[in-house]
This record gives C-alpha cells, sequence and structure tokens, in this order.
C-alpha cells in the first residue's frame, strides 16, 4: 500500500532534492500548470539549489523580480538577476513583448542590469529605454562612448549633464563620433552662455548696489526723490 503511494506522488513533490531538479527540467513554463508548480518551486522550495532550477525557468518578469528582491539565498538572487536580465533583453522563448518590459525598466532601479540591456537587448527600443533610466553619469559617459548603435551613444549623451563629463565626450568624440560630438557641442554651448548670463546679472547687481549705497550718502537736492525711484525701478 505504501509503495503505491510513493509511486503516485509527483516528481516536483519528491522528498529529494535532486528528483525535484529533474522535474524542473521536464516542465513546460508556457503550461498554466506548469508555470504554477515552478513558481511555487522558485518561490518556496527548502532548498536554495531547487529554487535557482526553477526561477531560471521562469517567465513571469513580475514573479522573476520579486524571488530577486526577496530570496533569502544569495544564489537563488542571482540566479533571479540573470533570468530578469535574459527575459529582459529578449533572449530565447516566451519572453514578454517590447512595450511590457519597456513598462518594468521604470521601476527596475538596478544599474548593473540596465548596463546589461544596453549591451544585449534587442529590439534596440530597449537599449534605448534602458539609457532612459540609467542615471549614473559615469556609466553614461562609458555608454556615449563604447555603445555599439549610435542611436545608443546619441541617446546617453543627451542625459549628460556634468561640464567635466561632457568635455571629457567632446574631446573623445571630436574625431570619433561627430553626431555625439554635435549634441555635446551644442549642451555646452549653452552651458557657457547660461554662466556669461549669470555673470553679467551679477556684475549688474554689484553696480546697483554700489550706486544705491552711493546714492543714500548724497547730499539731498530737488532730484534726490527721482533718482530714489530710479534706482529702486
Amino acid at each position: 500500500m505504501l509503495s503505491k503511494l510513493f509511486r503516485s506522488t509527483p516528481k516536483w513533490q519528491s522528498p529529494k532534492a535532486q528528483k525535484r531538479i529533474e522535474a524542473i527540467a521536464a516542465l513546460r513554463p508556457e503550461l498554466d500548470t506548469d508555470g504554477f508548480i515552478l513558481t511555487q518551486l522558485a518561490r518556496s522550495d527548502s532548498e536554495p539549489s531547487v529554487r535557482r532550477e526553477a526561477v531560471a525557468r521562469l517567465h513571469d518578469l513580475d514573479t522573476v523580480t520579486q524571488i530577486q528582491k526577496r530570496d533569502l539565498d544569495a544564489g537563488v538572487r542571482d540566479a533571479a538577476t540573470q533570468r530578469l536580465q535574459e527575459l529582459l533583453a529578449g533572449k530565447g522563448p516566451h519572453c514578454p513583448d517590447v512595450a511590457t518590459r519597456c513598462a518594468l525598466l521604470a521601476r527596475l532601479g538596478n544599474t548593473p542590469t540596465l548596463l546589461y540591456l544596453i549591451r544585449e537587448a534587442e529590439p534596440i527600443e530597449v537599449r534605448l529605454a534602458a539609457v532612459s533610466h540609467l542615471q549614473d553619469e559615469l556609466c553614461l559617459l562609458e555608454t556615449a562612448q563604447q555603445a555599439s548603435a549610435a542611436s545608443v551613444r546619441q541617446a546617453a549623451a543627451e542625459r549628460i549633464t556634468t561640464p567635466k563629463m561632457l568635455e571629457e565626450l567632446a574631446a573623445h568624440a571630436r574625431q570619433k563620433d561627430k553626431a555625439v560630438y554635435r549634441i555635446v557641442k551644442t549642451r555646452l554651448d549653452a552651458l557657457h552662455e547660461t554662466g556669461r548670463q549669470a555673470e553679467r546679472q551679477h556684475e549688474r547687481a554689484e553696480a546697483l548696489c554700489a550706486s544705491m549705497e552711493a546714492h543714500a550718502r548724497a547730499a539731498m537736492n530737488p532730484l534726490y526723490a527721482a533718482r530714489t525711484e530710479s534706482l529702486r525701478q
């Protein structure tokens, strides 16, 4: 009686971790039932090795993201990160559509994953979306200098705001990437003009303050009130 009971137990429910791992390889994540089993194993199996194998087969972005953030085992989190990158990059079957992938990037906030997508993702729209959410200007500078796609280099250049980095990129791109150089040169010219305007405004304010101080020390005369009003305006 007991032997029949054990033989009827699904392999994925075996008390042996290796048997559960073997079962994972045979599951088809595109099927609702198998997908549910994989999700359960990835989230709650007692063995990290089983959870790692299960998460590597999942194709639901939200589930993989949750496991990446919450699993207590570093190896499982690493496996979830790798699987998340594959799904977002469009590598392999059962990846979400482009719109879904791009939408997730807005709440990803993970620089290594964004850099991976900038290098590897297809189609190009996903790479550009990754650039739009990248905050680290050193990474943006590297992307603007080294990305294989011209549109990605240009998008990265558009997001750099630090003058020193813009000057470094301008020096790099001057002879190598005319489109990026034009973007950077335009931004630097605008920054320099803003600086000149601020300096002119500061000089004008200092001159006005000096005039007001001098007028305050001046003797009263018929034009004193008119001069006061002129300075006030």
